[in-house]
């Protein structure tokens, strides 16, 4: 088929480890989609969703639920969803004719928590790459959200692990990816950063994890340190991995990750700013326009109401070396 005769759907596959917030983000999403009036569906691409916060459109259960794969086959969890990739890959057909009802419609694509399916399953990253190579006339062009718990940022063990779990999805699935650091309206509850926001979004002065690494647990990080430093050079060395603070109920956070993956995928260019809602069509209108003072008012604001550091601060020892390059 002819390059030009291809219609692209645009969406997001909402990916991340269980417990990260994906089925909350989606019905989150699907609310402010309805608040500024774009047409979308929901997909469950989840066979073992049993707690569906939203009503799906489309719903693989319909198909193969992980319930009866187990049931009768024998198999565990995570060999029954296994089967159920596979088995939706032999039949992707059933896939592609439910998608292709919904031509205009912006799709959101709720993904199961197994994080290995992303990385080491050739079944899910075969049916992706079917999704978004096919030449049947729809083509999908879609960001992945990759969504983690910001609580992970207090564990700098587990931060580390996250940021490379990021990597390897962005290298092994090669599709516009969006990093989100999701439930931040939790920190309050939690305590304050061992560091600035900005250190957690950016990974500016990334290596600088391992003071924090020794700091919280001396005697592990003494056994895995050369480890763990290797991981955070390899993170810093490919630059890639950044992460997006999100509050799924504010609205000025919710508009801004809407425009970044609307732009990502495509859809802001092919749709254009369609939003009704005057204060979304601002936040739109200036990201395109390149007022990226927007980001670091919105980081700042961040800071404010949920974390108070002082600009002065140091928060990691310095050697002489580093204090002599000081104006």
């Amino acid at each position: 088929m002819d390059e030009s005769e291809v219609q692209y759907q645009f969406g997001v596959l909402v990916t991340g480890p269980s417990g990260s917030g994906k089925s909350t983000f989606c019905n989150g999403l699907s609310q402010f989609f309805e608040a500024i009036k774009r047409k979308h569906i929901i997909v469950n691409l989840d066979p073992a969703n049993e707690s569906i916060q939203y009503k799906p459109t489309i719903d693989i259960q319909e198909l193969v639920s992980l319930d009866d794969v187990m049931r009768e086959t024998d198999l565990g969890p995570n060999g029954g969803l296994v089967y159920c990739f596979d088995f939706l890959l032999k039949n992707i057909t059933w896939l592609d004719s439910k998608l292709e009802q919904y031509p205009d419609s912006f799709i959101i694509i709720d993904c199961p928590g197994q994080t290995e399916l992303f990385v080491g399953n050739e079944s899910f990253v075969a049916i992706l790459r079917h999704l978004t190579q096919k030449d049947t006339g729809f083509r999908l062009s879609p960001v992945i959200l990759e969504l983690f718990d910001s609580h992970y940022c207090y564990d700098p063990a587990k931060f580390i692990s996250v940021c490379l779990y990021s990597l390897q999805t962005m290298v092994n699935l090669n599709l516009p990816q969006i990093n989100v650091l999701s439930k931040i309206d939790l920190w309050k509850q939690y305590g304050p950063l061992p560091n600035k926001i900005e250190f957690f979004t950016n990974l500016q002065g990334f290596p600088h994890i391992m003071y924090l690494f020794e700091e919280d647990n001396p005697a592990f990080s003494k056994r895995f340190f050369e480890l763990n430093k290797k991981v955070v050079e390899m993170v810093e060395k490919y630059s890639m991995v950044q992460f997006y603070p999100l509050d799924i109920n504010d609205k000025i956070s919710m508009s801004y990750l809407v425009m970044m993956f609307d732009k990502s995928s495509g859809y802001f260019f092919h749709q254009g700013i369609q939003d009704e809602d005057p204060e979304v069509a601002e936040i739109r209108k200036a990201i395109h326009d390149g007022d990226y003072l927007f980001w670091s008012d919105y980081i700042v604001g961040l800071q404010e109401k949920y974390q108070s550091f002082d600009d002065d601060e140091d928060f990691f020892p310095r050697d002489e070396e580093e204090k002599a390059d000081e104006p």
